[in-house]
């Protein structure tokens, strides 16, 4: 690719390039990977910046650099250089570039929100494939188009490079439309940057990832980011937070609600005997019935959030009622584990306060016998959610296992320690080894119980401080059972 039609759309202060015809190789903001002919951009991260190593960069070939500042080894090497206020955003850009930008030939839609997302996203992705447009997904759960092989990323929303080239084929493969999953990260870091989405939903907010934003008014902020980036805005008018995250949106906002008039409302809720969820959907046009397999009230939030982005794009009724009733479970979303010992297992992502209380509520709502409850909380990332994970599980649970969940290079005492720091009452068992704790907890079940492994969820490995090992605790589950 030439070097013109790759910088064509980054916001260029300053250069000392004189010819950008030349062709360019690779593009990388890893200095390890740099090779000749290649591009290399300095990004500012949490540990590393990449303008410390502009001299690697030079010595291993890189025929540019884009860097946000003069330094003394861009004056020292001779290399030439780009000056842009924000090289995560050029970054973004490039690579839409490089991949031909196939956001323009798609339709995007993103939710972001603590809670929600995987399942919202799934939900409308399913509802627009049940209208006639092929939808890849990107997020958490995983990157998918029809039967292609996608690889996929730890974190929700890919980083630009990897973004890109999902996209890239999807296109190729017939996808119309892309549903994603935007985190706050992602969107704080401008990893979304340069993208339009047809439609942007707010699901909620609850206190998580503490740890990168200083406050929940800084969370809160990232989240808003995405009504400036949207054609159309959609919140949720029940969370506490929609004044902060809809009040500079830049888009027409609507709204959807269980307690109060908005643009989408549910109706007449009822919670079936089989653990689904039915209600009357009312737009500003008409009403219509949504029967969903998804159990509980956090369910019908996720389907009336895709219920209201499709039909913002113009789906009719029919497809999406019948897009819903199509989605019978999400992996790793209150996801059931069958058996024949009489126990109600269940796998679920919460790794929050608010998701752990609200799976736990729905579980007492449908089943009466004894519930236990095995979570831990995630090394190296926010500590203060922990005790309050601790004091949910334990006002809610007849028994809580408390252990790890992928410790990363912090201390798994340390971590259980915070948890247990919340826990009044209650009673509770600590097994460090998650293996060792599913085992303990299903032993201690009898007919009747119900089972609940919160945190993993879809996830299939742990992450220890030697890295990543594989743990499926699916499969785990079923042997453990079928022994």
């Amino acid at each position: 690719m030439r070097l013109y039609t790759l910088l064509k759309e980054v916001e260029i202060d300053y250069t000392n390039i004189a010819d950008f015809s030349a062709q360019v190789e690779a593009i990388t903001d890893r200095s390890d990977r740099v090779r000749p002919g290649c591009v290399f951009v300095c990004v500012s991260g949490i540990r590393h910046d990449g303008h410390d190593y502009i001299d690697r960069a030079a010595a291993r070939g890189a025929a540019v650099v884009v860097a946000e500042r003069p330094t003394d080894a861009l004056r020292a090497t001779g290399i030439p250089y780009v000056i842009t206020r924000s090289t995560r955003r050029a970054l973004a850009r490039m690579w839409s570039a490089w991949y031909g930008h196939p956001e323009r030939d798609l339709t995007l839609y993103a939710f972001t929100g603590t809670n929600g997302k995987s399942s919202s996203s799934a939900i409308l992705r399913s509802i627009l494939e049940h209208a006639g447009y092929p939808t890849g997904l990107i997020g958490s759960v995983s990157n998918e188009f029809g039967n292609l092989s996608l690889p996929t990323n730890p974190m929700t929303t890919p980083d630009p490079e990897l973004l890109f080239s999902l996209l890239s084929e999807m296109r190729g493969a017939g996808a119309r439309a892309v549903v994603l999953e935007a985190s706050s990260h992602a969107l704080a870091l401008d990893r979304l940057h340069g993208l339009t989405f047809a439609c942007g939903v707010f699901t909620n907010l609850c206190p998580e990832h503490l740890d990168f934003h200083p406050t929940m008014q800084d969370y809160a902020a990232a989240k808003a980011r995405l009504f400036g980036m949207c054609k159309t805005g959609l919140a949720n008018r029940d969370d506490r937070w929609y004044p902060a995250v809809t009040e500079r949106a830049s888009c027409p906002v609507r709204t959807f609600s269980v307690t109060q008039s908005a643009d989408y409302t549910a109706k007449e809720v009822e919670f079936t005997p089989e653990g689904g969820i039915c209600y009357l959907l009312m737009t500003r046009k008409e009403l219509f019935r949504v029967e969903s397999a998804l159990p509980g009230m956090f369910s019908v939030y996720n389907t009336l959030s895709a219920a209201a982005a499709a039909y913002e794009a113009g789906v009719d009724a029919a497809s999406i009622a019948a897009g819903i009733a199509a989605v019978k479970v999400v992996p790793g979303r209150m996801e059931r584990i069958p058996n024949d010992r009489g126990i109600s297992v269940y796998i679920d992502y919460a790794h929050t306060p608010a998701a752990l209380e609200n799976v736990l509520t729905e579980l007492r709502r449908y089943h009466k016998g004894r519930l236990i409850t095995v979570f831990g909380c995630g090394g190296d990332r926010d500590k203060q959610k922990r005790p309050f994970m601790g004091r949910v599980a334990a006002a809610l649970s007849d028994l809580t296992v408390v252990t790890t969940d992928n410790p990363r290079t912090e201390d798994p005492d340390a971590i259980i320690a915070d948890i247990l720091s919340g826990m009044e009452g209650g009673k509770f068992a600590v097994v460090r080894e998650r293996e060792k704790a599913i085992a303990y907890a299903l032993r201690e079940a009898s007919p009747g119980d119900t089972v609940l492994f919160a945190g993993k969820g879809h996830e299939e490995y742990q992450i220890l401080p030697d890295g990543e090992h594989p743990f499926s605790e699916k499969e785990i589950i079923h042997k453990i059972l079928t022994e």
